[in-house]
């Protein structure tokens, strides 16, 4: 599949078949796409972390508990029950985190890179017809997911959850405003 095919075909997936694993092969290649993303100082600052079943359910609890918090007289026993399903129904859960380099400038730098890795996986995914999403909930700030990443929050930041798998159903890609109004030509 050519690059922009990739580009153009990725949807984020928020509903998966959790009966049809991603084959190893590919979530592997997916992940040697991320490590050859750009990185301007050479500081490699991703990490990517595969949840087994163990660390998807502590993961799960501690969504649930997270919303739970947030709704006003807290998640009621159906509610509770489909945010504990939505963190378990991907076949895979991959954590990402960002090695804290010294300065505020390296930090931003390194970022913009683990961004950059993250496009490259979810791309290597598209083009391999598995879906994903990247997720920045505020789980990821949670206690629990830093121990059972065991993760030290001074050295590491948790930046992203990333659910992948094969879709249920195929999004639409949003409509986008014309790609003229973002250009100017600066003499």
């Amino acid at each position: 599949m050519e690059v922009m095919d990739a580009i153009r075909r990725r949807r984020t997936v928020h509903r998966y078949d959790p009966q049809r694993p991603v084959d190893e092969e590919t979530l592997l290649q997916a992940l040697d796409a991320a490590h050859r993303a750009p990185c301007h100082r050479k500081t490699w600052p991703w990490r990517f972390y595969r949840m087994g079943p163990n660390a998807r359910t502590v993961i799960a609890d501690a969504y649930v508990v997270y919303k739970d918090e947030r709704m006003e007289g807290g998640l009621g026993d159906a509610a509770r029950r489909r945010a504990r399903e939505k963190m378990l129904e991907a076949p895979e859960l991959v954590m990402v985190t960002q090695v804290l380099g010294p300065t505020a400038h390296q930090r931003k730098e390194d970022y913009a890179a683990c961004a950059s890795a993250l496009q490259n996986f979810q791309l290597a995914l598209a083009a391999n017809g598995v879906g994903s999403k990247w997720s920045s909930s505020g789980v990821m700030n949670s206690d629990s997911v830093y121990q059972v990443l065991g993760v030290d929050a001074a050295q590491e930041e948790v930046i992203a959850m990333m659910w992948v798998g094969y879709p249920r159903e195929s999004g639409e890609q949003p409509e986008r405003p014309p790609i003229d109004a973002f250009i100017a030509s600066v003499p």
